[in-house]
């Protein structure tokens, strides 16, 4: 079964130890390699060539990609979302890059597959999607009107709603820590689009690995998801890589 070379292996371990990045190598239950690349979305200029570097080491790429057309307020979640990365890039002065997702899906050779197309969305998604899409469009644009707050009466509603929903924000550290409970979905919606997409991104990457057989494949996702994604591929089978090779790989659970 073909392998990653040792050059590719090196860039991997490269990325592994910048900030807010990790690399998990894994073992697919027919043996495969599986390389999970969890990144953050905006990177320095050298972070990204390293990161562009490792994923060019392989001809099959699963990534990470909202299906906007199917959540609910996905166009408008993923609209503002490239809104706000070209703003950090451009208040980076150039220094700052975007997402290795990009630069594996404009890749000309091998294949690169979004890894959440599915039939059915889970109820959840939409829901966590909608709550999102709520505080985007309200809270944060409400921010700006922040001076004005105590001298327009007219402001009042929206004052009490935008310190509602900030109170509500700080049940989701609550909800992660407690997030195999059913209830802590409850408590936050927020906690849906992470671990619905979780589960996606894991579905995915069994559907990829049967459609593509024998190659060896890197999963770039973002650096939040790789504890999920993980642990449910734990589940179906795969293993975490000998720790005398996985031991240059840091992931921090």
């Amino acid at each position: 079964m073909a392998r990653v070379s040792a050059a590719t292996h090196d860039v991997l371990s490269a990325a592994s130890r910048l900030p807010l990045h990790t690399v998990v190598e894994l073992r697919s239950p027919d043996g495969r390699q599986v390389f999970l690349l969890g990144e953050t979305h905006v990177k320095t200029r050298r972070a990204a060539g390293i990161c562009q570097q490792a994923v060019q080491g392989f001809s099959l790429r699963g990534v990470e990609r909202l299906q906007r057309d199917q959540v609910f307020a996905g166009r408008f979640l993923g609209a503002f979302l490239e809104r706000a990365r070209e703003a950090l890039q451009l208040l980076g002065g150039g220094r700052l890059a975007g997402s290795t997702i990009e630069v594996a899906l404009d890749l000309p050779e091998g294949t690169t597959v979004e890894l959440e197309q599915t039939r059915r969305v889970p109820l959840g998604l939409h829901v966590g999607a909608g709550y999102l899409a709520l505080y985007m469009g309200l809270v944060l644009p409400a921010l700006l009107l922040l001076p004005w707050w105590g001298t327009v009466p007219g402001l009042r509603p929206l004052r009490v709603t935008v310190k509602l929903l900030g109170l509500h924000l700080y049940a989701l550290p609550v909800a992660y820590v407690f997030r195999e409970h059913p209830w802590a979905v409850a408590i936050q919606p927020l906690l849906t689009i992470l671990t619905e997409r979780d589960a996606l991104l894991a579905d995915g990457i069994l559907r990829m690995l049967e459609t593509y057989p024998s190659e060896p494949a890197v999963v770039i996702v973002g650096r939040a998801h790789v504890e999920g994604v993980v642990a449910r591929l734990l589940e179906h089978g795969f293993r975490r890589a000998d720790p005398r090779v996985q031991e240059v790989f840091a992931f921090e659970a």
